[in-house]
């Protein structure tokens, strides 16, 4: 569905939906986005809602093509070209199929990031990220795959 998926994408009303409803959280300094995607609604959240000073958002997706073309799309971004925006895709680690994986996304933040987006493969059958870690959350069309 991947493949399919960058032909559907300009069609999506959906960034424009994700962006109205976290406005209420404008200004987060930590956001977890699951089921990414491709990454147009993750770099809309990187770039107008996450906080500019120490901001982190990990956007997270069970398909490694998404999270591989996620990677593609910052490679290629505008947020990626802005003083202090930093970005980092792990697509080795299988949080979706590794119960034994845990990542502290904090401790991935450079010292230098303003803005820090970091992707990986997991869903919300098992996040694997502290409790409570995140002040907003955000999924958009993934409820009909729960």
């Amino acid at each position: 569905m991947s493949d399919w998926y960058k032909f559907a994408e300009p069609f999506s009303y959906q960034s424009a939906t994700t962006c109205l409803v976290m406005s209420n959280a404008h200004n987060c300094k930590r956001v977890l986005e699951v089921g990414c995607g491709p990454g147009l609604h993750s770099e809309l959240i990187a770039k107008s809602i996450l906080q500019p000073n120490g901001g982190l958002l990990v956007s997270c997706d069970f398909s490694k093509e998404m999270v591989t073309i996620m990677k593609r799309r910052y490679d290629n971004s505008e947020y990626s070209k802005l003083e202090g925006n930093h970005f980092k895709f792990d697509i080795e680690s299988d949080f979706v199929g590794d119960e034994n994986l845990t990542v502290d996304p904090s401790t991935l933040v450079p010292a230098d990031a303003s803005r820090f987006v970091y992707g990986c493969m997991a869903d919300n059958m098992r996040l694997p990220f502290p409790s409570e870690f995140f002040e907003a959350y955000v999924s958009n069309l993934s409820l009909m795959l729960v």
